[in-house]
């Protein structure tokens, strides 16, 4: 990913003065200390931007205010992109601007009216913040009745995969890094995965996810008929053939894989429909971290604990996967009477 990420990509660093050439260039030889998808978004937004400011005669470093409220308009009127969208692209320019060494672009008033008008607009029109379709426990019930007898490996796979999601709430590229090593039965037929980081948890030491009964018998299951655990420094998860046979174990899989298995699991038990953009709705990894957190909820688990297990830093994510159950109606509804 590294190699990808050079200020040679775009001609507008030839108008670069040589201080933020050398800032930039110190900026993208550390730039896997940033996650692959955060280095993705990132790249994606410059050239976004770089784009933009060819096609405006704009001026790409320093980023303005007055260039950068215009640019974040035109994501609105022109694009028509998302409010999220929109924050995101302005997050990664923020950045941008302050690996540069310049003055932070997000105090300046103009950007923070910009903001404030868009996020009014979006309201106005009636924006919803859209978010993965839950994967809930009664789900993961009926898929498991469904397949627990069956001898296919695939199915036995996506099983201990989907199983695993739901109840560590890991990111699809979380799980795809879990290797055999890290799992650890316990006495009491429970287990521990050992998790090295996550999107949010970045430590010498790890975390541990601790597993119950069910999803600790779905990985055992999956270990002993695969075979996956005899192989050295093996993924937890492998690809399979057709002919039913794990393919190369010492190959992580991929985050799409893990997409896969959940749009399968949601065709088994719904019908699979299109959202306003024409996309067709189905269940995603991100799906189990929004229904255990709804789960969790419904059974009173406090917020701070709920965002421990999802390794979330801040309440506002969890907030918005929560905010339309109807047991979490709000303290007046103690006031409420029959007619």
């Amino acid at each position: 990913m590294k190699e990808s990420l050079t200020i040679s990509e775009s001609n507008n660093f030839s108008l670069v003065n040589e201080t933020i050439k050398k800032n930039l260039q110190d900026f993208f030889s550390d730039i896997d200390a940033y996650s692959s998808n955060t280095q993705k978004q990132f790249k994606s937004t410059i050239n976004s931007w770089a784009n933009w400011c060819t096609q405006n005669n704009r001026t790409f470093l320093p980023i303005s205010p007055d260039d950068l409220r215009d640019y974040l308009f035109y994501l609105k009127t022109d694009r028509q992109l998302k409010h999220n969208s929109i924050n995101s692209h302005n997050a990664f320019l923020a950045m941008l601007q302050n690996q540069s060494g310049l003055t932070p672009i997000n105090t300046s008033s103009k950007v923070k009216r910009i903001k404030k008008k868009l996020l009014r607009m979006a309201i106005d029109e009636g924006e919803d913040l859209t978010q993965a379709i839950p994967f809930r426990f009664e789900d993961l019930k009926q898929i498991y009745d469904m397949k627990k007898n069956s001898l296919n490996l695939k199915d036995i796979r996506d099983l201990a995969i989907l199983s695993t999601a739901y109840y560590t709430l890991l990111r699809s590229s979380e799980i795809t890094r879990i290797k055999v090593k890290d799992f650890k039965l316990q006495r009491n037929g429970k287990s521990t995965l050992h998790i090295s980081h996550t999107k949010t948890v970045l430590t010498i030491e790890g975390l541990y996810k601790h597993l119950g009964k069910l999803p600790t018998k779905l990985i055992q299951n999956w270990l002993d008929l695969s075979g996956v655990d005899l192989h050295d420094n093996a993924y937890l998860f492998c690809a399979i053939k057709k002919s039913n046979e794990i393919q190369r174990p010492d190959c992580q899989l991929t985050t799409e894989t893990i997409r896969r298995v959940f749009n399968s699991a949601y065709r088994l038990l719904n019908v699979v429909k299109k959202d306003q953009t024409g996309r067709y709705q189905a269940w995603s990894a991100h799906s189990a971290r929004v229904g255990a957190a709804i789960d969790m909820a419904e059974k009173n688990v406090g917020l701070t604990q709920i965002m421990h297990e999802g390794t979330w830093k801040k309440p506002e994510m969890v907030i918005r996967y929560i905010r339309k159950l109807e047991t979490k109606d709000g303290p007046m509804q103690e006031f409420d009477m029959d007619d």
